[in-house]
């Protein structure tokens, strides 16, 4: 069955306000820029559509987002609620969480915060699992898995370079591969989370001009977030595609009507002797260029 065009949308039906996409659909109750979701439906769950609505909904201007219904159903055919609102919750997207019954579940404003276990004593079997891969350091990686790791990331920087990557329909860490892992590979998912995070927001430029010396006829975009500094991203102005530690995305997806600066293949590789010591981000980026070449496909030639 082909998944319909997003086409968000807040209408009014009967005097109350409803969420439609054509993918997800809810009831809202909404005062001023605070939002209240009271139920909730996803017609294709597992596709990571909710992330999209969500970040519609926060682009609107609702700065204050509350959802109810987060119950810990581990048989649920769906999957656990609880453990889903709260990914959501961690990427910033939901403020508080409430369960049907109108109790409080707790707030999360960064993945290191998974460890509110007197809050959520009952749903302590999944968060600690979690909790104690984030707070644990992660197993040391064989020189060999290193080594394949960066031929893996070189060859997928490769090809984005020749515009043979395909789009993703969300960044890497809002993904519903990353959050599958949580409970298929917890520690996999510990390792790429903390991986995502070395390399992303004030990061980004170290991590950005890292990659670029593996590319071929790539430049950057600099865009203004309003913060002490600038997200950089490789930019193949041919595909008009980004990358970085979180894949490989549209440049419309990404750029959100910000302000930004299209910096020239030509141009970008001279940034590279004005910021030091780069390297390390090559391998802190291994295990990322590892999943992303699971998901497109590329494999090492044995």
């Amino acid at each position: 069955m082909t998944i319909p065009d997003f086409a968000p949308r807040i209408t009014q039906v009967d005097g109350a306000s409803e969420y439609h996409d054509n993918r997800v659909s809810g009831k809202l109750a909404i005062y001023g820029n605070a939002l209240t979701i009271t139920e909730w439906v996803s017609a294709w769950p597992g596709h990571g559509h909710t992330t999209s609505a969500l970040k519609w909904l926060r682009e609107q201007g609702f700065t204050d987002i509350t959802a109810h219904g987060a119950e810990i159903d581990l048989n649920a055919p769906n999957g656990d609620s609880m453990g889903y609102w709260l990914h959501m919750q961690s990427l910033g997207l939901v403020d508080r969480l409430f369960d049907s019954k109108g109790g409080f579940v707790g707030e999360v404003r960064e993945m290191d915060e998974f460890t509110l276990r007197g809050a959520l004593e009952t749903a302590t079997e999944n968060l600690e699992k979690f909790a104690g891969a984030l707070e644990h350091p992660a197993p040391a990686r064989k020189s060999s898995d290193i080594a394949r790791q960066r031929i893996l990331s070189y060859a997928l920087l490769d090809a984005f370079s020749k515009g043979a990557l395909k789009n993703q329909d969300e960044s890497l860490e809002d993904s519903d591969i990353l959050y599958q892992l949580l409970s298929a590979d917890t520690s996999r998912w510990a390792s790429l989370v903390k991986s995502i995070y070395a390399l992303i927001n004030e990061h980004s430029e170290r991590a950005a001009l890292a990659m670029l010396k593996h590319t071929r006829d790539i430049g950057l975009i600099r865009i203004e977030v309003g913060a002490h500094y600038d997200l950089v991203f490789l930019h193949n102005s041919r595909t008009k595609q980004v990358f970085s530690a979180n894949g490989v995305e549209r440049l419309k997806d990404v750029l959100r009507k910000r302000p930004y600066t299209v910096i020239a293949p030509e141009q970008a590789i001279t940034l590279l002797p004005k910021i030091p010591f780069i390297g390390d981000e090559m391998m802190i980026f291994g295990p990322l260029g590892q999943l992303l070449c699971e998901d497109h496909g590329i494999q090492l030639d044995s």
